[in-house]
Parts: C-alpha cells; structure tokens; sequence
C-alpha cells in the first residue's frame, strides 16, 4: 500500500474546502437539518466527555479572545459613527496583541497594576469580574484600532466610562489618571487630542499635561 503523507492530505483536505466553500456550505445548510442527523448531534453533544471537553474549552485563552473579538466586532457594526476602521482580524489576532502589549508593559493592569485574569464563569455582583482582560479605547470616539486598544482590567474599563476624562482625576484618582493620560500621550500626541475629542482638551488642559 503506497504512503500518504498526512500533511499533503490536510493540505489538499484544506484546498478542497476552500474551492468548494459555497457548495459545502450549501450541502450543511440542508444536511444539519435532516431529523437523524439532529438526533445523532443531541446525543452526542449530551455524552459526559463531551461536555467536560466543552467546558475545559471554555476556559482556554482561544476561547477567551474569540469571545472579545465577537463582542468587539459587534460593537464596531452597531456604532459605525466611530473613526477609524476596525484592524482586528480574528480572536488569534487580538490575542497576539496582547502579548506585545504583555511583553512591553507586564502581566498586570497598566493602570490599576492588578494582575489581569481570564476567567469565563460568570460570578459577583453584576456577573461582572473586575479583573478580567478587558479592551479599552483610550479614545471613545474612535473604534477598536490597534492605536486606540489598550488591555486594562474590566473594573478600569467599566469606571473610565461612565465620566468625562477631565473628571477622571476627581472620581477615579490622580494616580490612575496620571498613568492613564501617560499612555495616552504615548498614543497620540496631545497636539491631535483636540481634533479627536475637542471641548474636554480645550477647556480643561490642566487636568492633561504631563510633567
């Protein structure tokens, strides 16, 4: 019997599938939905090793950025007034930013410095978990570009939004702000804030410049 290389067949398995995507798809459309075949893919879905598999996936960093990425270019679709365009390509893609910011600025928060977490079941107040990863846009004006994303905690994220940066001292801290505004400068240069979010810049500079 002559030798079949397994990495030329899933080459060629991968070739098929992308030449012949819509008949594939079309093909899916009608064969998920025979009666037998629903019935085989319930009684397999309920076997005890699946949903343990299941829920082990649930907890993997490949799960984890799947989930933002959705959540992100969900939230890029609805708000198509935002500038700039989306650059995220899939949950991979943000999940190696992540590491280039990790490896720049550590393990933690670079704003409040806890160690960031990612864990996916839902606890505490709110079913919020404070912790967490979380994408940040320095800039709500703007979508989710690489320029404008920034990893933080989602307890950050979540009380950045709800005041006007030049409150953010007040309510959140010079500390945090100080060290937000620094990553801020860094991003962007102050002589483009103005044009990004005009009357805060303008009319509360004090809160913003950096020694």
């Amino acid at each position: 019997m002559p030798y079949k290389d397994p990495e030329r067949q899933r080459q060629a398995k991968k070739k098929y599938r992308l030449d012949h995507k819509e008949e594939i798809k079309k093909y899916n459309e009608v064969y998920y939905q025979r009666p037998d075949v629903r019935k085989r893919m319930k009684e397999y879905e309920q076997r005890p090793e699946i949903i343990e598999k299941r829920k082990r996936y649930e907890q993997t960093e490949k799960r984890y950025f799947s989930q933002m990425f959705n959540k992100m270019q969900a939230r890029s679709k609805k708000h198509q007034d935002k500038a700039g365009q989306f650059e995220f390509k899939n949950g991979q893609d943000l999940k190696e930013y992540w590491y280039e910011q990790r490896e720049k600025m550590g393990p933690n928060c670079p704003i409040t410095r806890q160690p960031l977490t990612m864990i996916r079941k839902k606890q505490g107040v709110g079913n919020k978990i404070y912790t967490n990863l979380s994408p940040d846009r320095l800039f709500s004006s703007i979508t989710y570009t690489k320029q404008n994303v920034l990893f933080t905690s989602a307890g950050w994220n979540f009380s950045k939004s709800r005041f006007k940066y030049h409150e953010l001292p007040i309510y959140c801290g010079e500390v945090l702000s100080r060290r937000f505004f620094k990553i801020l400068n860094q991003r962007f240069p102050q002589e483009e804030w103005d044009m990004i979010d005009g009357a805060d810049w303008v009319n509360n500079r004090q809160y913003y410049e950096m020694e």
